[in-house]
């Protein structure tokens, strides 16, 4: 099996609580898109690099906090380093390491971002990523 080096999180939009326009956010919102054969309007996607915990494209200069209500309805892909799916979770809770609790999975995706793009104390999330991958 390859290893995931990238976690892709799609969320519906907007169920997400906070407002993200305006935001660094913003960015990743992609317009009436399907997803897994079902359409929705809008769905915030974006890529984190495993690693480092890098959101890919992120605006250089701009910090954001998260504090979304999510709930069962993300989908959340794991890919390798070719971009192929290693594992795929959908409609089920948030995983930990987007919510930053200690428990397997929450309602809420809660993700510090610096001005770099990096996501605050990725490395003490990364035992919740190998939970997940099992």
């Amino acid at each position: 099996m390859n290893t995931a080096t990238i976690l892709r999180v799609q969320i519906p939009y907007p169920i997400i609580a906070d407002d993200i326009e305006d935001t660094p956010w913003e960015a990743f919102i992609k317009r009436d898109v399907e997803v897994e054969d079902v359409e929705v309007e809008d769905v915030v996607e974006f890529d984190i690099y495993i690693p480092s915990g890098q959101v890919e494209g992120w605006q250089t200069g701009k910090s954001s906090s998260t504090n979304w209500k999510v709930v069962d309805d993300g989908i959340y892909i794991f890919l390798d380093t070719d971009g192929n799916e290693v594992l795929r979770k959908s409609h089920c809770y948030v995983p930990s390491v987007l919510s930053g609790m200690k428990y397997e999975s929450d309602d809420y995706v809660m993700l510090d971002v610096s001005q770099t793009g990096i996501i605050h104390k990725w490395s003490d999330r990364q035992e919740m990523i190998n939970k997940i991958k099992k």
